[in-house]
Order: structure tokens, then sequence, then C-alpha cells
């Protein structure tokens, strides 16, 4: 029996926007459901709304983001405001739809954008109110760098499977900032390759953990080689893929009461990459 963890959790079903909210964007029809985004992000002509996993982190991600100046070599999905001048409207958001497309086996690319992203953000201070808790992201987050204890939260296989990859965690010495912990399937690219940040997912950790995660779900999720792993040339490279795949495993586990089997999939994705950098473990 696996411990139950109380934690907002979206199933992939669409969500009907109320009418309030629409007006308050500006939205007029239904909009064109997009792939991705869990079922809950439309598209309005220039414009993208979704459901937001927690208000306050909306918030402060969509000021930051107003603030960042804009580049010629990089986009990134604006924040819109509301009529009323809010950016969250009942635990609805919305940016700017830029016209892009998901280019495959562009990892060299992907990487790039992440530093040029990742560079604008190096000043920026990090929201210190935003609970770790606040969704299952951030509370996978939180646990895989040592901020909230992992004892005893998730019992039987998956808590021991989880426990002996951070058997193998050592200490590593690293500067945090801002950045986009899910960059893999949110950095699109414009007709002239112009790189597109969308989704933005914070997080206060290393830009080099950002950039593992990239390639750790690029040969989990979409099919890559097991080389990628050597288009990262960060100090402690293999630490910073050790503490992806624990991230990704941890946020399927979170998301197991909801999703049985989730787990032993994303074990089967992930696993591959730890087998070969880690003698010793066992399935």
């Amino acid at each position: 029996m696996e411990t139950k963890v109380s934690i907002l959790v979206y199933m992939s079903t669409a969500f009907k926007i109320p009418e309030n909210v629409k007006s308050e964007f500006n939205l007029q029809g239904e909009g064109i459901l997009l792939e991705g985004g869990s079922g809950h992000a439309y598209r309005f002509g220039d414009v993208v709304i979704k459901q937001v996993l927690d208000t306050e982190e909306s918030k402060w991600s969509s000021e930051l983001l107003n603030k960042i100046p804009i580049s010629s070599e990089i986009l990134i999905a604006k924040p819109v405001k509301a009529k009323s001048g809010s950016w969250v409207i009942e635990n609805w958001a919305a940016t700017t739809y830029i016209k892009s497309a998901h280019i495959k086996n562009n990892w060299q690319d992907r990487l790039n954008a992440s530093r040029k992203f990742h560079a604008l953000l190096k000043n920026y201070a990090w929201n210190v109110a935003l609970r770790p808790k606040r969704h299952r992201f951030s509370y996978a987050n939180s646990i895989v760098w040592g901020d909230i204890s992992f004892e005893n939260m998730f019992n039987g296989k998956i808590g021991a499977y989880i426990k002996q990859i951070f058997s193998f965690f050592k200490h590593i010495n690293c500067n945090n900032q801002i950045i986009h912990s899910d960059l893999c399937g949110n950095t699109l690219f414009t007709e002239n390759k112009i790189p597109v940040i969308i989704d933005f997912s914070p997080a206060f950790r290393p830009t080099a953990y950002a950039e593992a995660i990239i390639v750790c779900d690029g040969i989990a999720w979409e099919n890559a080689p097991l080389e990628l792993i050597d288009i990262l040339n960060a100090k402690d490279r293999d630490q910073y893929i050790l503490r992806a795949i624990n991230f990704r495993l941890i946020v399927a586990a979170l998301n197991e009461f909801n999703r049985p089997g989730l787990f032993k999939s994303e074990v089967k994705c992930f696993e591959p990459i730890l087998k070969k950098l880690f003698s010793g473990l066992s399935s």
C-alpha cells in the first residue's frame, strides 16, 4: 500500500473556461484545445489561456516574465493581464501566442535556448514566500534537493526504488538561480529557427540541473539515444542526471494514486540512463 500524498493534480481532460474569465481576458468563441497542457490550455487568436497549478506562483512568475527585456535571440510567451489588472482570474492565466513548433532531435538548439533564457533570468531574485509543497513539481524538486525529507513518504517498491537512487547521490557545490525546470517539451522554434520559451515552470536550482532534465526527458520521452548524455559538459554531470531522474520519478510517485501504474511506466523510460551510468542498480 503506497502512501497517499494530498497535492493538486490535473488529469488529462478538458476544462471549460468560465465566461467571466473569458470576458476578463477579452476572449471570444470556444478556443482551440492545444496538445499537451494536460487538457487545460486553449488558444484564442494571439492568446493562450490555461489553468495554473498555483495562483501565487503564477502571479509572481508573470511579474517576472513581464520584466525580462525583449531579445532578438530568443522569444518568450509573455503574460497577458486581465481587464481588472490581474495576472490570474479564478486559477486561469494567459500568455501571448507565438507561432512556433516542436522540432525533433534538435538537442543542441534546445540547450542553447536554455542557456540564453537562463542568462536573462540570472540577476532576478527568487520569491522565497512560495510554498515548497504548492504543487507536485515543486514538491518533488524540494525532496530531490533535500529541502523536504523523503523518509517514510512512500512505502513498498516505489519508496525502495527512489531511495536506491538517492543512495547514489553525492554532495555537489553549485549556484542556484531561477530556472525553467521543464524545457524539453516547452522549447519551440519559429520558421526562422528562433527559440520560443513557453509554459514557464520556475524553480530555484542550478542551470546544469535544468539542462540535465532536458536531456533525460529527451531520452525517456522522445526516444533520443543514450549517448545524448554526452552533450552535457557540466562538472558533476552524473549527479545532475541523478537528480533530474529522481525528480521525474517522484513527480510520478506523487501522481500514482490518481494514475495507477504511472511510476512503473516512468521507471521503464528513465531506467536505461541510470543503468548506463551506475552499476549495481536493481529494478
